[in-house]
C-alpha cells in the first residue's frame, strides 16, 4: 500500500470489531513480525520475545481470560503476544554481549569482564521488580514499532492491556521459558459492521501538543 507515514496513521485506529473471515497475507505478517524484531531496545538486549497466535483454536482457548477483548481476540487474524524475561540471568546477557561482539558492535570481552558487566547491569537495578518494570518499557517499544509498520502495510490492529496475563503464561507455555506476558496486539481487516471506522479521528491540536523552548 503506497501511502506516507502520516496518511497511515491518519488510516488506523483501534479496531474494536474484525472480520472474523478475512486473514492477513502471509508476506505482510511476514514483515509485521520483522518489524518487532528490528525494534529498537535498551543496549540492544530486546528482554522479551514475540509469540505469533496464529489458530483459532488457541485465540478461543485466550478469548475467555481476555477481559472485554474476548470477541476481539476470536475475530482477529492473528494474536500477537509480547512476552518479557520475568528475569535476566547471567547466561542470556553473556549471550547477547557475545553475539554483540561477533557482530563487530563491541569488542570481545572474556567471561569475567562479561560476568563484571552482568552485575554493573543488575546493580542498577536494586528492587525485585525493577528488571520487569524495565523490560515492560522496552516491550511497549516494539509495540509502537508494531502499530506503525501495521499502519503501513495497512493492516488493522487493536494493542490490549486487558487480559489475564497468568492464563496466558499458562496456556502458551511461558512461564516454562521464563517469560511472562505484557502486552498482547490483536490483528487482522477491519469489520464493515466496526462503527468505529467511521468516527473522525481526534487527537490534540499540534499547537497543544508540542512544546517549544
Amino acid at each position: 500500500m503506497d501511502r506516507t507515514v502520516i496518511d497511515a496513521l491518519n488510516w488506523r485506529y483501534a479496531v474494536k470489531q474484525f472480520d472474523a473471515d478475512a486473514t492477513i497475507e502471509p508476506e505482510k505478517l511476514a514483515m509485521l513480525i520483522e518489524s518487532a524484531r528490528l525494534s529498537p531496545s535498551s543496549a540492544g538486549l530486546q528482554p522479551y520475545r514475540l509469540v505469533v497466535v496464529e489458530t483459532r483454536e488457541m485465540r478461543e482457548r485466550l478469548a475467555p481470560h481476555s477481559m472485554m477483548n474476548a470477541e476481539k481476540i476470536k475475530s482477529a487474524s492473528s494474536l500477537l503476544v509480547l512476552a518479557i524475561y520475568s528475569q535476566l540471568s547471567a547466561e542470556t546477557f553473556q549471550t547477547h554481549l557475545n553475539n554483540m561482539a561477533a557482530h563487530g558492535l563491541i569488542p570481545a570481552l572474556s567471561e569475567d569482564e562479561a560476568a563484571e558487566r552482568y552485575k554493573r547491569f543488575m546493580t542498577r537495578m536494586p528492587q525485585e521488580n525493577d528488571f520487569r518494570q524495565w523490560a515492560h518499557k522496552q516491550a511497549y517499544l516494539a509495540l509502537g514499532t508494531l502499530l506503525c509498520a501495521a499502519a503501513m502495510l495497512g493492516i488493522d490492529a487493536c494493542p490490549m492491556e486487558g487480559f489475564d496475563a497468568k492464563e496466558y503464561d499458562t496456556m502458551l507455555g511461558l512461564s516454562a521459558l521464563g517469560l511472562t506476558s505484557s502486552v498482547i496486539l490483536a490483528v487482522g481487516k477491519r469489520s464493515p459492521q466496526d462503527p468505529g471506522q467511521h468516527k473522525t479521528k481526534y487527537r490534540r491540536a499540534s499547537s497543544v501538543f508540542v512544546l517549544k523552548k
